[in-house]
């Protein structure tokens, strides 16, 4: 503060009375100026950080389901390990889920957050079902059950989906 003191006080002992304060309002506009916009560039810069690392988590979520999806459209129910590899297919979309449900997200998306949590929720769910019906006799209920909850994670992921490529830069 002291340069600042010295700086003004030689610049004012060469202006005029009447043009000091006009000197002495401008300087201190214009340090308001730079608190000011260096104060909101940090949290704006901060808030922007938060919402890219959350866009980051959700495309590894839609990387990770893209996969899971290549994995179903290539089962083939005559094959004797058919059972083995749904079932590690929907492991692997639940613990994507499940990550996605765990991440932190900023404030504007406490929605898909819910989303989130629901969506793993109910992909935990079916992958119990999913086991159930499939790890020894079959089940039919329980695999009707699973598909049930499956369908009910995939809807929301189908809203998080949206909401993201709406609101995010």
């Amino acid at each position: 503060m002291l340069i600042l003191d010295k700086f003004l006080h030689t610049k004012q002992n060469n202006l005029k009375v009447s043009d000091r304060h006009r000197y002495q309002a401008t300087v201190l506009a214009l340090l308001c100026l730079v608190v000011l916009l260096t104060a909101g560039c940090g949290k704006t810069e901060q808030e922007l950080n938060e919402v890219i690392t959350y866009r980051n988590t959700m495309n590894e979520l839609f990387t990770s389901l893209a996969d899971c999806e290549n994995e179903f459209n290539t089962l083939d129910a005559g094959q004797s390990n058919a059972s083995e590899q749904l079932l590690h297919a929907v492991d692997q979309m639940t613990a994507a889920v499940k990550r996605a449900s765990e991440a932190k997200a900023p404030g504007r998306f406490s929605k898909v957050q819910d989303l989130a949590v629901d969506a793993a929720d109910s992909m935990q769910t079916a992958d119990r079902l999913f086991h159930q019906a499939l790890d020894n006799d079959y089940d039919a209920d329980a695999f009707s059950s699973a598909l049930a909850s499956y369908k009910d994670a995939c809807a929301m992921i189908g809203d998080i989906t949206r909401y993201m490529q709406e609101n995010v830069p």
